[in-house]
């Protein structure tokens, strides 16, 4: 791949956006269900979400674009018995255009598979917590919280809305340096949050065995029940086309 082509040569109408997906599995080492993924499509070459994004998010098509990646998210789902977690980007639910199609997918599944992860730099508001109080206690989908390290906001959002969170996601950073003692205090810390609100929490970045089986000791020694763990990693597997 040509990851060297400057920003100022893209052809933003030659974009597209295509969903990838990476498994998530239990502790049985089951497939419990799939992270979708952003992936751009550039002249047939693929490319990881940064490279575009940068030059994407000044497009006029910005909002067909977006509305095409997930109608196609939703189209591939619909029959399938595994769950999908899939990136909801807050920003996206002040335009109303986007609102009514987002909600007339969601009427029209009997599948209720989707979950739905709050980006880290989504901020709460008024309006946000209304509409995610909905997608949960209207449409039955559930909400996770995407890149979990245990800052005060992240608390204070988990905290907001910890009746409709199911899924902890934890960082990926936090993951791979879990031997230092401060990533191992922080992760001690929302192991103890997610037992006493009984919460699933997903390890995300597993890129081997040996960081896999240092996670499950630490889980083991925190008395954190092994069936509220999920994972996920090139250990288990690389993004492919969904």
């Amino acid at each position: 791949m040509n990851y060297k082509i400057k920003y100022k040569t893209i052809d933003n109408n030659k974009i597209k956006l295509i969903p990838f997906i990476q498994p998530i599995y239990n502790y049985k080492f089951q497939v419990f269900g799939y992270e979708v993924l952003l992936r751009c499509i550039y002249e047939n070459n693929i490319y990881p979400p940064n490279f575009c994004l940068t030059k994407f998010n000044k497009n006029s098509n910005n909002l067909a674009l977006k509305i095409s990646f997930y109608r196609k998210i939703f189209n591939k789902t619909l029959h399938s018995k595994k769950n999908y977690f899939i990136n909801l980007n807050l920003n996206l639910f002040q335009i109303d255009f986007f609102i009514n199609f987002f909600l007339n997918e969601l009427k029209k599944r009997k599948n209720k598979n989707l979950v739905f992860e709050i980006l880290e730099n989504n901020k709460i508001n008024k309006h946000n917590y209304l509409f995610l109080k909905k997608i949960n206690n209207k449409y039955h989908y559930k909400l996770a919280i995407d890149d979990l390290i245990s800052c005060y906001s992240d608390f204070k959002r988990l905290n907001l809305l910890s009746e409709y969170i199911f899924f902890l996601k934890i960082d990926g950073n936090l993951i791979k340096n879990i031997k230092q003692k401060k990533e191992l205090k922080i992760f001690k810390k929302i192991l103890r949050y997610a037992n006493i609100h009984k919460k699933k929490i997903i390890l995300e970045h597993i890129e081997n065995k040996n960081l896999y089986l240092e996670l499950l000791k630490i889980i083991e020694k925190n008395n954190f029940d092994k069936k509220n763990v999920l994972m996920q990693g090139f250990y288990f597997g690389k993004p492919i086309p969904l």
